[in-house]
């Protein structure tokens, strides 16, 4: 007999530590920026994760975009014998794995030096900014945010054909947003 989607202790049949521990070692693993798509509504879920697919982030859909839970969609792939999974743009695909011990939390982005500027010289007209020395040597996520000078700035990347030997790489650019 399968247990009831309201026994109690259970979320549809599985023991809520399980599937508890599990979402929190899936979304512990995500980058940042990504991390925060699960406190968004529907409709800013669906703006931010293309932005982010588009920067080069791992989106899975039904989980990041379309809000299912990780364990219950991970264990409904291993159940229909799905090995991997794509991205939102079919570009990557990940291992369908249940192991919450596989999933490395991310460690947070170190915190600059007291004094040190992040953001460098406005690129002419615009709201963009070059990334100083300071800030690449720290190697800050994308959707990082900093107040300098009593502005807000977003660190954004953006993918550029390298067009010395081609191949693609992200330049980094502070967006200035107040």
């Amino acid at each position: 007999m399968t247990p009831s989607p309201t026994a109690p202790g259970t979320i549809f049949g599985f023991p809520v530590q399980t599937v508890t521990t599990f979402d929190n070692a899936y979304w512990a693993s995500q980058p940042l920026p990504v991390q925060a798509l699960q406190n968004m509504t529907a409709a800013q879920r669906a703006t931010a994760s293309q932005q982010l697919a588009a920067q080069g982030y791992f989106i899975d859909v039904p989980i990041m975009v379309w809000g299912w839970d990780p364990y219950l969609t991970m264990y409904a792939r291993q159940a229909d014998g799905i090995t991997s999974y794509p991205d939102a743009l079919g570009q990557q695909t990940r291992p369908v794995d249940l192991n919450p011990a596989d999933y490395i939390p991310v460690t947070p982005p170190p915190v600059p030096p007291a004094g040190s500027e992040l953001v460098g010289a406005q690129i002419g007209n615009t709201n963009m900014y070059f990334m100083t020395q300071a800030a690449i040597a720290l190697n800050l996520p994308s959707g990082d945010t900093t107040v300098q000078n009593g502005h807000s700035y977003i660190l954004v990347y953006t993918s550029v054909q390298n067009p010395i030997g081609g191949g693609v790489q992200q330049i980094g650019r502070w967006l200035q947003i107040s």
